[in-house]
């Protein structure tokens, strides 16, 4: 069974937890961290694997 996410938030731990219970999980975006004070959203670096 595989998930399909637009935006995951990286920086809870939903998306891992998926992934350890054994659920393909794809995100087109991971947030990496976001800053409230200066309004700044900052994406995880992703590798692209085709399948």
């Amino acid at each position: 069974m595989g998930i399909g996410v637009a935006v995951e938030k990286g920086q809870q731990n939903g998306g891992r937890q998926l992934r350890e219970e054994g659920y393909r999980l794809e995100s087109i975006a991971i947030i990496e961290d976001m800053d409230w004070k200066t309004q700044t959203i900052r994406f995880r670096e992703q590798t692209t694997n085709e399948v």
